[in-house]
């Protein structure tokens, strides 16, 4: 094995580029060394994509005591192009980009008479996979009740997630104020 000792490495041309091995190679550092980056540095760890966060700049009607599909009709972002806001109102994870993901919604729920509980879900494929529900017993009229869940999922290609938002209480209801649907893939 050879050793070589050196303060400070520079290319030879004006290329600017030094590479360390080759292809099949594995560089070590031992433990105990620093590495400072003073620099730009790329190629280290990954980014948190596939992201999305989409909302609503309406208002939903929700029917009372019935889960009541969300849609989301403005596209704040999406790296990949994975949120459908015209047809199916829902998240599919692009090809080749199954994982973990965090997933999350919030929602304003509110209603012009008493309100007895609210509920936000999460359904993959068609099935809940989250379901928070805050139970208030009676509230006065007029009440607005917001709501967030988020959690991990593992989420293969084509999986898809979309949100149900309910309430229980008489009268007019309503999911308003931009209720925001996100998420991202984590980075493992």
């Amino acid at each position: 094995m050879s050793h070589v000792k050196t303060d400070k490495l520079s290319a030879r041309t004006a290329s600017g580029t030094i590479t360390l091995g080759e292809s099949g190679e594995t560089l070590t550092i031992p433990s105990g060394v620093t590495l400072t980056n003073n620099g730009t540095a790329s190629g280290f760890g990954g980014n948190n994509t596939p992201a999305f966060y989409v909302q609503n700049t309406g208002s939903v009607s929700i029917t009372n005591q019935v889960y009541t599909k969300i849609t989301f009709n403005d596209v704040v972002f999406d790296t990949d192009s994975g949120y459908d806001n015209v047809t199916n109102h829902r998240y599919t994870v692009p090809t080749g980009e199954g994982g973990k993901y965090l997933i999350g919604a919030s929602l304003t729920l509110s209603s012009t008479d008493k309100v007895y509980g609210a509920a936000v879900g999460i359904q993959k494929n068609g099935s809940y996979v989250s379901n928070l529900r805050l139970d208030q017993g009676s509230t006065a009229n007029g009440v607005r009740t917001g709501i967030h869940d988020s959690r991990v999922f593992e989420l293969s290609a084509g999986d898809y997630l979309e949100i149900y938002g309910f309430l229980w209480g008489p009268g007019t209801l309503t999911c308003s104020d931009s209720p925001t649907f996100f998420g991202f893939k984590l980075v493992e």
